[in-house]
């Protein structure tokens, strides 16, 4: 699951890069056109840039919190995760000390507010359409959630209360894959200020996120499904069970789940019989030319009681 993630996260900043390149290269065509659009975007690249490395040193805390530091490694300067080298998975503890005790999970909120207010109010300046503003809203969204229970949380209990090591590895990743998205959409507004081309674009996962891998007998397995880049104008529609991997058909035992409002399937199996267990689906992408789909799968172990 992280390894998705963080390969969308890799292709993104290559784009993002691959954009600065060009508004460097613009401007030594055209300064006087370009300089404008230039500066904001450096601007935003440094934003960018410092709320990514802050979200990726709170990985790696909780990583050395976790004294799992056989799963550290060095690329390009910065200390980085290997979520597949990471032993204790489903331990709860270690994420909970750095994201609640130490507080670094409100920090992280107040940050993507302020990074949410500085992007916000360039778009707003500048006559964005509300288009690419409601965009912006909904990937940096730090909102107040309502519980199962039916109470009022905050974003990092949404995110992150009760959630296993490995799960709140990847939603971070999934923080820093949104952060660069928002910035993304902000630099190629400013290129289509100077040049109208808009050519950017990046591949799309599936991807599959549980609190628990591992579940005790009785217990409900719970996960979310949803595509890695979650765009405000196509609404997944998400299945699960068999399918012909080349057509898409459905197969008798298909179900299609419940979408909430931030774009993610939720799927429950309640009370699983004990062992290993599998499944697979696909989401489905309806746009205006041709519909796409990105299969998925997920796996989950029941333990019997002691």
């Amino acid at each position: 699951m992280d390894k998705g993630l963080n390969d969308a996260l890799v292709q993104i900043e290559q784009q993002n890069e691959m954009i600065y390149q060009e508004f460097e290269k613009q401007y030594q065509l055209s300064k006087k056109k370009v300089e404008k659009w230039k500066k904001l975007a450096d601007a935003v690249k440094l934003k960018s840039e410092k709320l990514s490395n802050g979200i990726n040193d709170i990985k790696v805390k909780i990583i050395k919190e976790a004294d799992e530091n056989m799963s550290l490694f060095l690329k390009d300067g910065i200390m980085k995760v290997d979520a597949i080298k990471i032993a204790s998975k489903d331990n709860i503890d270690f994420p909970k000390k750095v994201l609640f005790d130490d507080a670094a999970g409100s920090l992280l909120r107040k940050k993507m507010e302020n990074y949410h207010e500085f992007l916000e109010k360039i778009l707003l300046d500048n006559k964005a359409d509300e288009e690419i503003i409601q965009k912006i809203k909904l990937l940096l969204n730090t909102g107040n959630h309502i519980s199962e229970d039916g109470e009022e949380i905050t974003w990092e209990e949404y995110l992150f209360e009760g959630m296993p090591l490995i799960s709140v590895i990847a939603m971070l990743t999934k923080i820093q894959l949104d952060v660069r998205i928002a910035e993304n959409l902000v630099t190629l507004f400013f290129m289509r200020q100077i040049s109208g081309d808009d050519h950017f674009s990046f591949k799309l996962e599936a991807l599959v996120l549980s609190k628990a891998t591992e579940i005790i007998e009785g217990s409900d397995y719970q996960a979310e499904i949803f595509p890695a880049v979650f765009d405000t104008l196509v609404r997944p529609d998400i299945y699960i069970g068999d399918y012909n991997p080349e057509t898409f058909e459905l197969g008798k035992n298909a179900i299609k789940i419940n979408i909430l409002n931030n774009g993610r399937g939720r799927y429950i199996i309640k009370d699983p019989s004990l062992g290993e267990h599998t499944y697979k689906g696909f989401i489905k992408l309806s746009t205006p030319l041709v519909d796409k789909y990105y299969p998925f799968e997920g796996k989950y172990r029941v333990l019997p009681r002691k």
